[in-house]
């Protein structure tokens, strides 16, 4: 007994020691960038930065739990423990997936443990093996909701190793942190329970009670704010989604293409190298037949509601976890047989680990380029924020709002998810594509005063390569290389 604890315990090292490496190779974008904006109402509600001017910041937040959670660790901490969370993510990920295909794995060592997790590294970054269909994922470069869609993985580790509450609890955990994974905690779900059954586990009961008793305030929760009782507002705010904002995710006929055949393919294949291991089988065969099955029926019927539902996210956990089971056979493949290759298998993970360290700090780099070209104006406009009220910007700079503390109108990445909310942001996105895509003062005049119903905008940011960039009836506020801001409180005719 003694020493299987020892060699679990030695086992457990040699995974924090492999996952910590893994998780170094996954660069991480910069604090604000990107869809960093889902941490806004954490921010706003420890006067970090003073946002509650800002529409976006008042609109019905999606992510409660995700927000207290956050503001939790950034109160006691620093806002830069969000690298540190998403890099525990990270971590949880690999150690969740490998003991998902230690089931498989035989002769565990450590060569065993390098060859794995090298393959691991390079699959995670090879998208192709480690994403979902229609754009989806768990974990990029950015801490947001959708990350905790690892819990998921850890889920399914402790499922299969015989820790069944445990199992739904994260499961349900996962729904609490991003309320969009509700679907797939139910499909997930009902395989946990068609294999106890099949086993005629007595726990079964205990656990439906349980599970249902963790998501019915999750439940509670979308139908209390998120359900328009309007079929007229919901089918423009469903249409303006699914048409507009979201269709490489939700409009099945603007995704789908030849290309995902691939994730069928491998999960197909892993189902098939499981057909023994009936934990393992039964819980995927399930998640994977649900989520076909109500694809094909969202590809017959077109229905809003079903698109909105993503019932091919699941493919995001379906596709990795497939993907390293038929990684883990591959291993197998030896059999022991090749004992001299003891050192080469550390050498390959040491290359591999290289590899993507490099690479991935080249390509933060070249990604972070873009947005360390604009500290200048982000550190004017940070020097003059008491002078600025509210910014009218480019739809597609949102990372001008977390960067500087000062509220914007609109921008094109973050959206609202109720419905009537959902219709007054495409208004104000419908306003500002309008201004800037003017061809004269005079029509800019009267769009900004529509705007100013909505909003008191105080100040507006050109690019210097649009067309409108002479923007004469205003002031210059602030003049850079690439963007000019005017004044609207110094305008003729006034506002």
């Amino acid at each position: 007994m003694f020493i299987k604890l020892k060699q679990e315990k030695k086992e457990f090292i040699i995974l924090i020691i492999l996952s910590s490496i893994f998780a170094l190779t996954v660069q991480q974008n910069s604090l604000f960038q990107g869809n960093h904006a889902h941490l806004i109402h954490s921010l706003k509600n420890i006067n970090l930065i003073d946002l509650n001017n800002d529409w976006i910041s008042s609109i019905t937040n999606h992510v409660p739990i995700f927000t207290f959670f956050n503001y939790i660790f950034i109160k006691f901490f620093s806002i830069n423990i969000i690298h540190i969370l998403h890099f525990l993510l990270l971590i949880i990920t690999a150690i969740s997936i490998f003991y998902i295909c230690k089931k498989i794995l035989k002769n565990i060592n450590f060569s065993a443990y390098c060859f794995w997790f090298a393959f691991f590294i390079i699959l995670f970054h090879e998208k192709t093996f480690f994403s979902g269909v229609a754009g989806q994922g768990v974990l990029n470069h950015v801490y947001q909701p959708s990350s905790f869609g690892v819990l998921f993985f850890l889920s399914f580790a402790l499922f299969i190793y015989g820790k069944y509450y445990l199992s739904i609890l994260s499961l349900a955990a996962s729904v609490y942190f991003h309320p969009t994974y509700l679907l797939h905690s139910g499909f997930f779900f009902i395989g946990y329970i068609l294999f106890l059954i099949s086993k005629k586990e007595k726990k079964t009961l205990n656990i439906l009670i349980i599970y249902l008793a963790l998501i019915l305030p999750v439940v509670f929760f979308l139908f209390n704010n998120f359900i328009v009782f309007d079929q007229t507002i919901n089918t423009e705010a469903q249409k303006i989604l699914i048409e507009n904002r979201i269709p490489h995710h939700a409009n099945i006929f603007s995704w789908l293409s030849i290309k995902d055949l691939r994730p069928l393919i491998l999960i197909s294949i892993s189902l098939y190298l499981v057909k023994n291991f009936k934990e393992i089988f039964i819980p995927l065969l399930s998640v994977f037949l649900l989520s076909i099955s109500l694809s094909i029926i969202q590809y017959i019927i077109n229905n809003y509601w079903l698109a909105l539902l993503f019932p091919w996210r699941s493919f995001v956990f379906l596709v990795p976890i497939s993907s390293l089971i038929i990684i883990s056979f591959v291993k197998n493949l030896d059999g022991g047989r090749f004992p001299k290759l003891i050192f080469i298998y550390p050498l390959f993970i040491i290359v591999v680990f290289l590899n993507f360290f490099i690479d991935s700090k080249i390509n933060l780099s070249k990604d972070n380029l873009a947005f360390k070209k604009n500290s200048e104006i982000y550190n004017y406009l940070k020097s003059n924020k008491n002078d600025i009220k509210k910014l009218l910007v480019p739809l597609d700079l949102p990372d001008i709002r977390l960067n500087t503390g000062i509220p914007i109108f609109v921008d094109w990445k973050h959206h609202a998810f109720k419905n009537d909310e959902i219709i007054h942001w495409y208004k104000r996105v419908k306003l500002n594509e309008s201004f800037y895509n003017s061809n004269n003062d005079k029509d800019m005049l009267i769009i900004l005063r529509e705007i100013k119903k909505i909003d008191e905008i105080s100040h507006v940011i050109f690019r210097k390569s649009n067309k409108t960039n002479d923007f004469r009836m205003c002031e210059k506020f602030g003049v850079f290389n690439d963007y000019i801001i005017y004044n609207l409180k110094l305008c003729k005719p006034k506002l």
